[in-house]
């Protein structure tokens, strides 16, 4: 994916089945697609011993072990309306261990902007629209054709649209 210019969101951030648990965040999808959600959550030493399970699901407190790092789904609020990020791992935290506003970097997989998906369940489309910039160049096509008489000192230029191309790939889809 290729963006004209980067995208920086500001809004709030939660786990689908843990909405009341939102954290503010900023989210950051680059140029080249690169989305990263990087989130802000207050520490309290005293909460953590007191409310562990609670602290421990809060999106943006850092993991514990590897397998912790990955996060399924993240739903947010931003200026546009609802995003789902989807696929997503914890790639730096910054935790104050005397207490404060501790930080989380997160990256996604995939972000879907205009939805919410509040559940688990896998993410599924009907119908999918996509382009390649530069590919008529990349495959050496043109619908251009010069033709060149040098005697009579005459140069012609001719366009025809070139034929559709189709790509056919599994489970029928064009």
């Amino acid at each position: 994916m290729r963006l004209s210019e980067p995208i920086e969101k500001h809004g709030f951030f939660w786990l689908p089945d843990d909405a009341e648990n939102q954290v503010p965040g900023i989210l950051r999808i680059s140029e080249s697609g690169e989305v990263t959600l990087e989130v802000s959550y207050f520490y309290d030493p005293m909460l953590g011993t007191l409310n562990k399970r609670r602290l421990k699901r809060c999106l943006g407190y850092p993991p514990g072990k590897s397998e912790d790092r990955n996060i399924n789904r993240i739903v947010g609020r931003i200026d546009d309306g609802f995003i789902t990020l989807d696929k997503c791992v914890y790639i730096n935290w910054n935790k104050k261990l005397l207490g404060g506003v501790s930080t989380s970097t997160i990256r996604a997989n995939f972000a879907f902007i205009g939805v919410d998906y509040n559940d688990d369940r896998d993410i599924t489309c009907s119908k999918l629209t996509f382009s390649v910039e530069g590919l008529d160049e990349w495959l050496s096509i043109s619908g251009f054709q010069t033709e060149s008489n040098w005697e009579e000192k005459s140069h012609s230029i001719h366009f025809r649209l070139p034929k559709e191309i189709e790509l056919n790939l599994p489970d029928g889809i064009e």
